[in-house]
């Protein structure tokens, strides 16, 4: 949150990036009205870049419901990964619980309280340890654990081939 903040006190106006950001989200708002299938996609690096995508989607015209689906079904349905995306019997059960409904204000996706992965809650708090190299006893402890009690992926070992660059232009589907 410190690097969010020094990054929004850095902001400044910048008309050219602004017009270039008005044509994306009149583009958007078309390819939305037509009936085009919107997946979220993010090229920035930034671990809330997802978070900052989904309100300019909304920004942009889309509502919360329809940018949740972007960033969930459609993404999972245009990357091909097909036990991801939905919450269904026989997928992977991966997701975040939320502290506040983002279907009223899609930055409530910022509020996460917790994440699963394949039905097993992630121990967020030494997962960030282990990422920033300030692991302690006890998060390292956690992160044992859950490796020892972890199931094995339902997709195996490897993941799905991506789709070839044809592929992904011959449908509907347009990333954001």
């Amino acid at each position: 949150e410190e690097e969010l903040k020094k990054l929004q006190d850095a902001a400044t106006d910048r008309p050219p990036v602004q017009q270039a950001f008005a044509i994306q989200a009149r583009n958007l708002a078309k390819l939305n009205a037509a009936g085009i299938r919107i997946a979220l996609g993010t090229d920035g690096s930034a671990s809330w870049s997802p978070h900052a995508e989904m309100a300019d989607m909304v920004a942009a015209g889309m509502t919360p419901a329809q940018v949740i689906v972007a960033a969930t079904r459609n993404a999972a349905d245009f990357l091909r990964l097909a036990d991801l995306g939905t919450v269904e019997a026989g997928k992977s059960a991966d997701f975040v619980v939320l502290e506040a409904n983002p279907l009223d204000d899609i930055t409530n996706t910022r509020r996460i309280a917790s994440v699963y992965l394949r039905g097993t809650a992630v121990e967020r708090a030494a997962l960030s340890a282990r990422w920033t190299g300030r692991a302690t006893r006890r998060s390292a402890q956690v992160l044992v654990r859950a490796k020892k009690n972890r199931s094995p992926s339902p997709r195996g070992a490897s993941m799905p081939p991506m789709p070839r660059q044809s592929e992904r232009d011959s449908g509907l589907t347009a990333s954001y």
